[in-house]
């Protein structure tokens, strides 16, 4: 399958910009507890994330549309192993988004991450177990210790 830049971008953009709304009005507000009394919400980075996102991909679906009629565009093709790939991931995140609502959030971003790391081709065990532990505790750490605020 191949697509034009343009048409790409549109795409692109209109996914992320639905995500964004997602994350703002439905994924944040029922996944993150607001604390009344808390100095810093545990949803400012969340929503100032979702904001962020949203804006770029009005942006980038607003350059794709300016594109639109301009000749010699690059063309994009996505084999049916990276669009399986890209589905598997969505389907992954969406898993990650309900179940670390359970299960704390360490375990479940190590898991998760290692098996996505595994499905896109890292095949070292080395690695897998590396990264896929130290990142969610660099992350956590990072969070509670320095803007103190509590993951899940």
């Amino acid at each position: 399958m191949k697509i034009k830049e343009s048409k790409a971008e549109i795409f692109i953009g209109l996914f992320l910009f639905i995500f964004a709304l997602l994350l703002l009005f439905y994924i944040i507000p029922t996944q993150i507890r607001f604390v009344p009394s808390a100095t810093t919400s545990p949803r400012l980075m969340p929503r100032f994330v979702a904001i962020i996102i949203g804006v770029l991909s009005l942006t980038m679906m607003f350059f794709g549309y300016l594109k639109r009629n301009r000749l010699n565009q690059k063309e994009f093709s996505i084999s049916q192993k990276e669009a399986k790939l890209v589905i598997l991931t969505l389907i992954v995140i969406a898993i990650y988004t309900m179940a670390v609502k359970y299960i704390r959030y360490i375990p479940t971003t190590i898991i998760s991450l290692a098996f996505l790391m595994w499905a896109f081709g890292q095949k070292s065990k080395i690695k897998l177990v590396l990264i896929s532990t130290a990142v969610p505790i660099v992350i956590y750490v990072f969070f509670t210790n320095f803007l103190k605020i509590r993951l899940p």
